[in-house]
C-alpha cells in the first residue's frame, strides 16, 4: 500500500496513431497525520477511575480515523500508553486503577 510521509507521482497522456500526447502530472500524498482531538475533557471520576471524553480532530489528514490511543502519566516524561479505542466512533475511555495521590 501507499505509505504516509511519501509523495507519489502519476502521469497520464492521450495516445493516438501519431503517438503519445503531452502528459498531465499529479503529485499524490496518501495522507498526513491528524490534528489534535478537540474538546478533551473529564466526563466522570472517582478514586479508582477517570472517564475521559473528546471530539474527533477537525483535520483528519485526509485519512479515516481508525481509533484513538490514550496516554497517561504524572509528568510529560512519564507518559505511557494506557489504552486504545476499538473504533473511531469511541470518543471516550475509562482509565482505571488511578493512584489517588498522583496528579494526571
Amino acid at each position: 500500500g501507499l505509505l504516509t510521509g511519501f509523495t507519489y507521482r502519476a502521469e497520464v497522456c492521450a495516445l493516438t496513431a501519431k503517438g503519445e500526447g503531452k502528459p498531465a502530472q499529479l503529485k499524490i500524498a496518501p495522507c498526513g497525520t491528524p490534528s489534535a482531538v478537540t474538546n478533551f475533557r473529564v466526563l466522570s471520576r472517582s478514586t479508582s477511575f477517570i472517564r475521559l471524553g473528546w471530539d474527533p480532530p477537525v483535520n483528519t489528514g485526509e485519512c479515516p480515523i481508525l481509533g484513538y490511543v490514550i496516554w497517561a502519566g504524572d509528568s510529560e516524561q512519564s507518559m505511557t500508553q494506557v489504552g486504545r479505542t476499538p473504533s473511531a466512533l469511541d470518543t471516550a475511555f475509562t482509565f482505571r486503577y488511578v493512584s489517588p495521590d498522583l496528579e494526571y
